[in-house]
Formats: structure tokens, C-alpha cells, sequence
């Protein structure tokens, strides 16, 4: 494991040619600790966690297509200032003859036995302090994608490489950007039979993963509830990445409307809120049963 840092202030994004290449640092907050370190099968995996605090659910987090976890930098520290440990590892492997970042179904159980042995780990900043009883996943493009197959005790076609298998601590899971319509994707979505409750977060310019695919895709969700469907506006498809089209991914044509930093805010607060709602806080029920006060953030619960 890498020494865990601390921001000591905002980190800037570094510009490369007009294309964002990411945060400086891993955590942008001083109250969450983050840190790089390695999974048995030798992939990188990051992890953000407040630095106070014991009985900590994990949080999963399943990275796109050629993104990995340093791009959601913003996104993971709120989550984690929350009351998370996130949890997300990195994986590159050949699909469609390209060799690159692409998720698979496994995350979930690599993240969950990488948490089992960091909290029994006395060099670990997570040492005694994770309750290992509730999980929760979020993931974004394909990773969304990946969740949803996790949700439904379904393997997607193309996600499932190694071993994985729905954990039964598994309470609620956020897809982002994410629909279930197979090529040429103009047709209906595949059957979203969730065994757990979901919440699809989409931006409304997105030209990746269309509002109408997300929207259509949330229609078919016939499995447990409740469920939410949450719309950033002015968001693409990047809304909860540090940075638009940040270097690597396939490019969204239609550009941020609505500030980066406001979208990652909206997009990591709703997350929590949604999590902690399905773990029955009060407050967070009430939260969601009231929507925002933010004009470009709708919330629509069924």
C-alpha cells in the first residue's frame, strides 16, 4: 500500500491542450484520506474514507470504458465525506480487439475481499473500522452498465471475464449514465429485474448514453423498489468525472452546460443520499421524498 494523503488544499486540474488530465491530488478534502494499492490479482485499486470514524459501509465503485478511478477524484472524496469508504479498482483488458480500461462483474467481489482484508490489516488507515454488513456499488458508462448486471443477478454479454457473484450485503446501487438497449440501440431495452433497488443518474445533454436510452431504460425496471431516477441538466456524460471528456475516453460532442464542480457535487450528494435513504435514515428519506432545491437537479422516486 502507497502512504495515504491528505489534501491540504483544493488541487487544481491540469490542462494538457485543452483536454483535462485530472486532479493533482487523490483526495481533495482534509477530511478524507486517499490512497493507491494493489488487488491480489496485481490491478490497481483506490480508496477514499473519511479520516474519523468506525462502522463505515463500503461503496463499490465500477470505473467506464477507458476511464479509471483518479478521474472521479471530486466525486469519490464528497462521497466518502459522507460516511463511505470507497472502494474502486483498475482494470485493463482486450474486448472488441482493443486493449484498454474495461470493467467487469467481478469489481464488486474484488472490492468487497480487498475491504475484508484491509480492515484486518493493523498498517491499514482502515484497520477495525468498516462494517462489512452493508455494501453499496456505483458505476459509470459501462461500469454503470456492470452494476446494473450486478443488481440483477444477470451477467451482461461482454462484462463477465472472472468469477463474481452478487454479495448478500449488497443494499442499493446508483447506475450512471448507463442504459440496457442492445445494438444497434435504437430498439427496447432488455428486462431490468433488480434485486435490489436502484437509482439511474443521467445528464440531460449526454450524446454517449442519450437521455431518452436512460429514460426508456428506467421504464423497464420491474424488481425491487423503490427505485429513483435522477437527472442532472446540463450535465453530459461526463457529469461526475473532475474534468469534460477528461483524456482517454471516447468524447461526448455535446459539452458541459452546467459547471463540472456543481455537476460532481450534485451527482456524489445525490449518491449518498440515495444510499443512505435504502439503508433506512430518516433524514435521507426525507430528503428524497422532497427532491432538490437545486433547479438543474429533478428527482423522481417510484
Amino acid at each position: 500500500m502507497t502512504s495515504p494523503c491528505v489534501a491540504s488544499a483544493s488541487p487544481t486540474c491540469a490542462e494538457n491542450g485543452g483536454q483535462c488530465l485530472g486532479i493533482k491530488s487523490l483526495s481533495t478534502s482534509d477530511d478524507v484520506v486517499a490512497y493507491k494499492s494493489a488487488l491480489p490479482n496485481g490491478d490497481a485499486v483506490y480508496v477514499w474514507a473519511p479520516v474519523e470514524g468506525a462502522n463505515l459501509p463500503i461503496v463499490a465503485f465500477i470505473h467506464g470504458s477507458h476511464t479509471e478511478p483518479s478521474m472521479y477524484t471530486r466525486y469519490a472524496t464528497i462521497l466518502a465525506s459522507q460516511g463511505f469508504v470507497i472502494v474502486a479498482p483498475e482494470h485493463k483488458r482486450e474486448l472488441f480487439g482493443d486493449f484498454a480500461h474495461y470493467p467487469q462483474q467481478a469489481f464488486i467481489n474484488w472490492s468487497v475481499d480487498f475491504a475484508a482484508a484491509e480492515n484486518v490489516n493493523s498498517d491499514s488507515p482502515l484497520a477495525g473500522r468498516l462494517d462489512m454488513t452493508r455494501l453499496f456499488l456505483t458505476g459509470h458508462s459501462m461500469g454503470g452498465g456492470t452494476a446494473l448486471g450486478i443488481a440483477c443477478n444477470f451477467g451482461q454479454p461482454g462484462l463477465v471475464v472472472d468469477e463474481w457473484s452478487v454479495p448478500k450485503e449488497l443494499v442499493a446501487v446508483v447506475v450512471n449514465g448507463t442504459h440496457n438497449i442492445p445494438p444497434p440501440r435504437t430498439g427496447d431495452p432488455l428486462p431490468v429485474n433488480n434485486i435490489v433497488p436502484i437509482a439511474f443518474m443521467q445528464g440531460s445533454v449526454d450524446d454517449v448514453v442519450t437521455l431518452d436510452q436512460a429514460e426508456r431504460t428506467f421504464a423497464v425496471v420491474a424488481g425491487q423498489g423503490p427505485n429513483a431516477f435522477i437527472e442532472i441538466q446540463g450535465g453530459n456524460h461526463f457529469f461526475l468525472t473532475d474534468c469534460d471528456n477528461p483524456v482517454g475516453a471516447n468524447p461526448d460532442r455535446n459539452p458541459m452546460t452546467l459547471d463540472q464542480s456543481r455537476s460532481v457535487e450534485a451527482a456524489a450528494h445525490w449518491t449518498a443520499v440515495w444510499f443512505k435513504a435504502s439503508d433506512k435514515d430518516p433524514q435521507a428519506v426525507a430528503s428524497l421524498s422532497e427532491g432538490s432545491s437545486a433547479d438543474y437537479v429533478k428527482v423522481s422516486v417510484s
